[in-house]
């Protein structure tokens, strides 16, 4: 966190990283996995495909669902976040 953020800005931030934390944990398996590589341990493509013992092309397709998977996961989310407000 920044020391010069606000005290709601950190508030904020916690809160959405702790909605990310839980929507990947909604992320299946083997996506989760491959996005947590790249996404979090910013391995390359290649590292993945070695740690993982998989094609480039599965790592590229792997990493792809994932995102959209989490996309979805998050919109539904924040849908939910916008009605328990409104």
């Amino acid at each position: 966190m920044d020391p010069g953020e606000s005290p709601f800005e950190q508030f904020a931030h916690t809160e959405v990283r702790a909605a990310v934390e839980q929507s990947l944990r909604q992320v299946p398996e083997p996506y989760r996995t491959a996005l947590v590589l790249r996404d979090l341990e910013e391995m390359s493509y290649e590292q993945i495909g070695d740690v993982l013992a998989i094609s480039l092309g599965t790592v590229k397709s792997r990493i792809t669902r994932g995102r959209a998977a989490l996309r979805k996961v998050l919109a539904n989310t924040s849908a939910k976040w916008v009605r328990s407000w409104g």
